[in-house]
């Protein structure tokens, strides 16, 4: 493996970031892509943007193992280099190359939180504080959200304003799609 290909690295927690700046730094030319997403969530203190790894742990790099394999192993947060033993797979350029036609130049995809009926949420705010809940509708023009809540045994309808509800674990509709084929 002389020529340069696309490996995934794997990073300490958290540390996919620190990894793909101190790689970048690397003379010899190693190419990094390390996706993230930026969502938005609910908290107490209101809304924040939060950014979190597309893949926690891992990202990308395309360099020469020949050359490079021992000055990237030894990489500030680089944990290893993914492997079966002694067999490393090879990403293929146009795994990377799809990857990327839905992030920015910042390798970042926003995720929007957009309910739905049906959405599951739970409730962060308020007298059902830690409940979770389906999302019945959304009520246009104002700041509500009417979700069915299970009560006692009974599912009833409790409307609660947008503010006091997340969406439980929202997902990149690119990786939906990429996993149906």
């Amino acid at each position: 493996m002389n020529c340069p290909t696309w490996l995934c690295i794997r990073s300490r927690s958290k540390h996919e970031h620190i990894a793909a700046a101190h790689l970048r730094r690397i003379q010899g030319g190693i190419e990094v892509f390390n996706p993230h997403l930026r969502i938005r969530r609910q908290t107490k203190r209101g809304p924040v943007w939060f950014q979190e790894a597309l893949f926690p742990c891992y990202l990308f790099a395309k360099f020469s193992p020949d050359e490079l394999m021992q000055t990237v192993m030894t990489t500030h947060g680089v944990c290893n280099v993914v492997g079966f033993g002694q067999v490393i797979p090879v990403i293929p350029d146009e795994v990377i190359a799809s990857l990327r036609t839905h992030f920015d130049e910042k390798e970042q995809h926003e995720l929007r939180e957009d309910l739905q009926p049906g959405d599951e949420i739970a409730i962060t705010d308020g007298p059902f504080q830690g409940l979770n809940a389906n999302v019945l509708r959304i009520t246009k023009g104002t700041d509500r959200v009417q979700v069915l809540l299970t009560v006692l045994g009974r599912v009833v309808p409790v409307e609660v304003t947008r503010s006091q509800v997340v969406a439980q674990k929202p997902v990149a509709s690119f990786l939906l799609k990429a996993g149906s084929n």
